[in-house]
Order: structure tokens, then C-alpha cells, then sequence
């Protein structure tokens, strides 16, 4: 029988050859006269170190808010029930697919200098907020586009613990901690380091937020600098040095991640609704209302803004 490849695998080959053809044509274009070009000496050059410790470093800081965030909303979620529960996860779904480009103007029309924050402060004598431009905007907006993401995710991999576990533990008598040892830690364990590696390399290739909210070039990612050598100082050198940096250290993660990560397979369960055994904590019942309370002033604001602007939309199409 022939061997035949898998489509997955025809198409990975096909993202390859397109990727492998624009770095050549890359690094043709910048070849002088002698027809040589100087990667080495070049991909470790001050600049280029400045923006990958820049890259790393905004991408790990994003990441770990995103996920402690993310976290702690899958789980105020996961425990309790409340009116309108469902336009809630229906606006964190929405949150998470929006255009950065779009998130950028709705943070900036929610948190900038003439921003609803701003005008709220002033009305009530205190403060404006500080400015955005910089770490506080990048910081912000990436918060802002993947706490839904890994709120959803982790959300809805607690709802398929079987029912038989939480009767289980209503038999048990487990306190909050035991629910949370013995069935959700197992689970945040298995999905977060795949989410966690998602997540870095949305930060770390980001372009709209980092273009628009970096405040200036010595806030860059290298997707950034690959745009300021190709547009503004027509450099192919250093676009396609930034370009294999850029692949090296994204394929980093992702070779460490499917090397060491492992998923249980799905327990069968009846699908019967059961209530989790640590709904009835009060500790954690305030604990759930604060995190509910601080992921909606973070991301319904922003969704405010955008759905403020639709109107506008038919005069822009015009």
C-alpha cells in the first residue's frame, strides 16, 4: 500500500516552503556586492539584543498576568451562578476574538488622557490616570485580550469534570482546598502550560498593540522592528536577521511543549449537573466577587467602547 502524507502534513510543508521562499527573497535582496552578507555579526548587535530582551520580557509579564487573571476567573465562574451569567461569558468570547487593532482605540478611548477613566476621575476631583504609552498600555491591552481567552478555555475544560467526582466529594466532606488539590489543580496543571506557551507567542509576536501603545522605538517586538527595517529604512538585512531570530525563539516553546506536555484522556461521565463542593465557602465566596468585579472593570469597559462606536460605522463605509 502506498504511503500517502496526511493533509496536516501537506499544509505544514506548505507554510514551511512559503516562509523558507520570503526569507530567501529576504536575504537576496540584501546582499552587497560581494554577495555576502553578515548574519552573525549582526544578529548580536545592540539593537537587536534591546528589542528580544524587550520582546521577552513584555511577553512574560503579559503572560503571567494573563494567566493568574485568567485563572481566577475560570474559577469565580466555574463556582458561581448569577442573572446574567451568560451575556458575561458571551462578552468574554467576545473579547477574545476582537481585532488588536480595534482593542488598541477601545483602550485608548477608555483609559487614555481624554478617556471615560479620565473624565469619571475628574468629575469625582481626583486624578486622571497616569500615562498609557509605554509598558502601562502594552501591559494593559494584552490583559485585556487574553484573560477571556484563557478564562474560556480553562472554563469550560472544569465543566467536563464528571458528575460522579463532585458527588464523591460531597460524600468526602472536602473542604475548598481538597476541591481544589484533588480536581482542579490536575486540570489547571494539564491545560495551563499549553495555554501558557499560546499565550507568550501572541505577546511576544504582537504588532498593532506594541506599534500603537509602545510610545516609541525603544519599545519594540521583533515584529515591530521587522516593520520599521522593511518601511522605514528599507534594511532586508535586518529584516530577515529579526525574521530567524524570530522563528528560533517562537519554535523554542512549542518544541518544549510537545516534547514534555501530556494530556489524560476524558473520563466518561453521565453528563449529570452536579453542584461543586466548594460553592458554600464564604471566603471564597467574597474572593469570587472581587475577581468578578476587577475582570469586569478591566474588560467590559473596553467592549463598551467598541459597541459605542457602531453607529459610527455606516459614515466611515460611506
Amino acid at each position: 500500500m502506498s504511503a500517502r502524507l496526511h493533509p496536516g502534513s501537506l499544509a505544514a510543508l506548505g507554510l514551511a516552503g512559503l516562509v523558507a521562499a520570503s526569507l530567501s527573497a529576504l536575504l537576496l535582496a540584501a546582499q552587497d556586492g560581494a554577495g555576502e552578507i553578515s548574519i552573525v555579526g549582526a544578529g548580536f548587535s545592540p539593537y537587536i539584543r534591546r528589542v528580544v530582551v524587550f520582546a521577552l520580557s513584555q511577553a512574560a509579564v503579559s503572560t503571567g498576568l494573563a494567566l493568574v487573571l485568567g485563572t481566577a476567573l475560570a474559577l469565580a465562574l466555574a463556582r458561581r451562578s448569577f442573572p446574567g451569567k451568560d451575556l458575561v461569558l458571551a462578552a468574554l468570547a467576545t473579547a477574545a476574538v476582537l481585532p488588536a487593532i480595534v482593542l488598541v482605540f477601545a483602550v485608548v478611548a477608555v483609559y487614555g488622557r481624554a478617556g471615560w477613566a479620565a473624565s469619571l476621575l475628574a468629575a469625582a476631583g481626583l486624578p486622571g490616570p497616569g500615562p498609557l504609552y509605554g509598558w502601562p498600555g502594552i501591559l494593559l491591552a494584552h490583559t485585556v485580550l487574553n484573560v477571556p481567552l484563557v478564562a474560556r478555555v480553562l472554563l469550560d475544560r472544569l465543566a467536563t469534570v464528571p458528575a460522579e467526582q463532585w458527588r464523591l466529594a460531597h460524600t468526602l466532606r472536602f473542604s475548598p482546598l481538597d476541591v481544589f488539590r484533588h480536581i482542579d489543580a490536575p486540570i489547571l496543571r494539564a491545560e495551563i502550560p499549553g495555554l501558557a506557551a499560546l499565550v507568550f507567542l501572541l505577546c511576544f509576536t504582537s504588532f498593532p498593540i506594541v506599534l500603537a501603545l509602545g510610545g516609541g522605538p525603544g519599545r519594540a517586538t521583533l515584529e515591530v522592528a521587522i516593520f520599521e527595517a522593511l518601511r522605514l529604512d528599507l534594511d532586508f538585512a535586518r529584516a530577515a536577521i529579526l525574521s530567524f531570530v524570530q522563528i528560533a525563539l517562537c519554535s523554542l516553546p512549542v518544541l518544549v511543549l510537545a516534547l514534555t506536555a501530556r494530556r489524560a484522556p476524558a473520563a466518561t461521565t453521565a453528563k449529570l449537573a452536579a453542584e461543586r463542593a466548594d460553592r458554600g465557602s464564604r471566603t471564597l465566596r467574597w474572593l469570587d466577587v472581587l475577581v468578578l468585579g476587577l475582570c469586569t472593570l478591566l474588560i467590559l469597559p473596553p467592549l463598551a467602547a467598541v459597541a459605542a462606536g457602531l453607529p459610527s460605522v455606516p459614515a466611515i463605509l460611506d
